[in-house]
């Protein structure tokens, strides 16, 4: 039989999200509360975790939408947009910050390279400690291919920062769940 080997993914994550830096989270999230529009945006499988992220959003009462559906409202001053992107510098994704930039909109980004066009635009960058496409001599390597460790460590950040939300706005699985589709 096959041993799969479950403790090399998540020691890799616990390795990257123990040494991210995460300072800046409590102003992440009361932009994300304050917001009239949250935007979600990413690319690739980052995008999938965002899309995710989108959807938790909804489920605590945000008025939040991936930017790629098209039921996105018009969003200005005030809203905000928040990305993924490993590397920062993704081409779409970079994109879509420029023009939300020029709109004022609040960027929250979440990405390994602090040095990126994207963080130089964002109100708030989350740095996650993981290598990225662009950034091969990383402090953390990786037994996983290409930007695995990366959307991994996305992801459950992003799901804790959901459970962060639920303290702070008094919600629990129960009252997000009445806001779940009732159609699927």
């Amino acid at each position: 039989m096959t041993i799969i080997p479950f403790n090399v993914v998540l020691s890799e994550v616990e390795k990257v999200l123990s040494t991210s830096n995460f300072e800046e989270i409590d102003e992440f999230i009361n932009y994300i509360c304050k917001a009239g529009v949250v935007v979600v945006y990413g690319a690739g499988r980052v995008g999938l975790s965002m899309r995710n992220f989108a959807k938790r959003l909804r489920h605590l009462g945000v008025n939040a939408f991936f930017l790629e559906d098209t039921t996105v409202p018009r969003a200005g001053v005030g809203d905000v947009l928040i990305v993924g992107s490993g590397s920062g510098e993704t081409p779409t994704v970079k994109t879509s910050v420029e023009v939300a930039h020029l709109n004022g909109l609040n960027i929250l980004t979440l990405t390994s390279n602090l040095e990126s066009s994207i963080s130089r635009l964002s109100t708030v960058t989350l740095r996650i400690n993981a290598p990225s496409k662009l950034d091969e001599d990383h402090l953390i390597h990786s037994a996983q291919p290409m930007t695995s460790l990366f959307e991994q460590s996305l992801y459950v950040l992003l799901d804790s920062i959901v459970l962060v939300m639920m303290e702070k706005l008094g919600e629990t699985s129960s009252s997000m769940s009445k806001r779940h589709n009732s159609i699927e």
